[in-house]
């Protein structure tokens, strides 16, 4: 049972890390729900209404940033939370440029 309440998502195509995550934000009485692409959670629509977005910036089709830039254009107000393995020279500023709460 969660107690808290509300949403996580977390879009990542490695299924180790959505594991991971789940397992850590759980444990802290928050329910999630794991999506392995940006189109796949944009399918799902906002209908649970998250209170935050953990995001992979190296996902298959449409990535991260591509998805922020997206919710940007549909007002979405839900905090995102930028995630990657495979950091690069200016990433952070790039997703921090986005509106990201962290990186």
């Amino acid at each position: 049972m969660t107690a808290v309440g509300f949403s996580l998502f977390v879009v990542d195509d490695d299924e180790s890390v959505d594991n991971s995550l789940r397992l850590l934000i759980e444990s802290h009485g928050y329910s999630v729900v794991t999506f392995k692409s940006a189109e796949d959670f944009l399918e799902h629509g906002l209908t649970e209404d998250p209170r935050c977005l953990i995001l992979d910036i190296h996902l298959p089709g449409m990535n991260g940033f591509q998805l922020q830039e997206h919710l940007i254009r549909a007002e979405s107000r839900i905090p995102v939370i930028f995630i990657t393995g495979h950091d690069r020279a200016r990433m952070e500023d790039e997703a921090m440029g986005l509106g990201a709460v962290a990186y």
